[in-house]
């Protein structure tokens, strides 16, 4: 996605740009009730044309890359459980307590820098 493909996007409707203003105003040929709402449309399609959503993943697929990182969090988190933090866990789970809930309450593993950058991108 470039600039002039946004702003291509931006003008594709009657408008007069000046020095100090730019008026977009509504074009009868599009769909919208009025021109602010046009322009909305009009960036809308050309950024999900650039950035397309993720296919839907069924079972059959395997995991989503949302998943798989969160299975790769869990996985980090349970292998650095010393043998009697396994054992009460284990317990805890033949208890009924669900074992992926259980290793999420674990605090985050990884240096101080791996956990900031973790927050900074809202991850576990």
């Amino acid at each position: 996605m470039n600039r002039i493909t946004l702003l291509t996007a931006a003008l594709d409707a009657p408008h007069t740009i000046e020095q100090h203003r730019i008026e977009l105003r509504l074009s009868e040929a599009q769909p919208g009730a009025n021109a602010l709402a046009q322009l909305g449309d009009r960036l809308q399609a050309v950024l999900q044309t650039a950035n397309p959503p993720e296919p839907a993943h069924g079972p059959e697929d395997g995991p989503s890359v949302a998943e798989a990182y969160l299975g790769w969090v869990r996985y980090e988190r349970a292998r650095k459980l010393t043998p009697s933090q396994w054992a009460d866990m284990h317990r805890r789970n033949l208890e009924g307590a669900s074992f992926d809930h259980l290793v999420d309450a674990l605090p985050p593993t990884g240096s101080p820098r791996e956990l900031a950058a973790r927050r900074r991108a809202g991850r576990p």
